[in-house]
């Protein structure tokens, strides 16, 4: 009878559980804008003597919000900037983009060499930062696709994760330094990631950004005012596959009731050796 029941119990112990969670540690997750220029009169003479301000009035404006928790965070900000995004257990996901343009002019006020100039410089951004730690080597999948524009504008988008020490496991970046003043170099152009692997256990960061600042440019000398734009976007997602540990299972009360049914076996055995 002992050697059936051992048997038994050998067959049913292997059940099957999930386990390989992400434990999130830290996040800073974000969407904010801001502007910053002015409005006055000039003189301005000749090219190269440049302009001189007779009065300035400077101007600004912004918004932000910050997620406070690890909770689903959807946030739109006046049409500029937003996000969309996620920290679960087994799946992390963000998606976000930003578009914002200067503003720039020049309008002569009928007093020769005088000019009512006005600015305004936008700087815009959507930022993803998630660390989380893992404790056991876990199957992942990370999928993601950026895009960018940048017209008289600083311009970043990125996706990037690190893991243990700070090492780069993965990376797409697209970026502009402002320097493009004609719509044929405008367009960054779009970039992707797919990647799968195992990762080690340790502490990670995935992180997923675009950031801009669009530029104003007056020229009194050739009548040129112009506004930079700029657009970034990104789309991301990280998922942890299941790791298979032996556990109970539903076997659980199955095994209880066996093991009760042994040690009645073992106290009868042990009853008849006594007489």
């Amino acid at each position: 009878m002992l050697g059936h029941i051992a048997v038994i119990l050998v067959v049913l112990v292997p059940a099957l559980a999930e386990a390989g969670d992400l434990t999130p540690t830290a996040q800073a997750r974000a969407v904010a804008w801001s502007s910053m220029g002015e409005f006055g009169q000039y003189i301005c003479g000749p090219p190269p003597d440049g302009c001189t301000p007779l009065s300035v009035t400077p101007t600004s404006g912004g918004n932000g919000l910050v997620a406070g928790d690890f909770l689903p965070f959807s946030a739109t900000l006046d049409g500029i900037v937003d996000q969309l995004s996620t920290i679960d257990p087994k799946q992390l996901t963000a998606v976000g983009s930003h578009a914002a343009t200067a503003s720039a002019s020049l309008s002569p006020t009928g007093t020769p060499g005088i000019f009512d100039i006005a600015t305004s410089e936008i700087e815009s951004q959507s930022s993803y930062s998630v660390d989380f730690d893992l404790t056991q080597p876990t199957p992942y999948h990370l999928a993601g696709e950026i895009g960018a524009t940048s017209l008289l504008a600083a311009s970043l988008a990125r996706i990037r994760l690190t893991g243990p020490g700070g090492a780069t496991l993965a990376e797409i970046e697209l970026s502009g330094d402002g320097s493009c003043l004609d719509p044929s170099c405008e367009d960054l152009g779009s970039d992707t990631l797919a990647q799968s692997g195992t990762l080690a256990p340790g502490s990670y960061t995935l992180l997923a950004e675009v950031d801009g600042h669009a530029f104003s440019l007056i020229s009194p000398g050739t009548g040129i005012a112009a506004g930079g734009t700029h657009t970034g976007s990104y789309d991301l997602t990280l998922t942890l596959d299941p790791v298979n540990v032996p556990s109970l299972g539903a076997f659980g009360p199955w095994l209880a009731l066996l093991l009760g049914g042994l040690g009645a076996v073992m106290a009868h055995r042990s009853a008849r050796h006594a007489r």
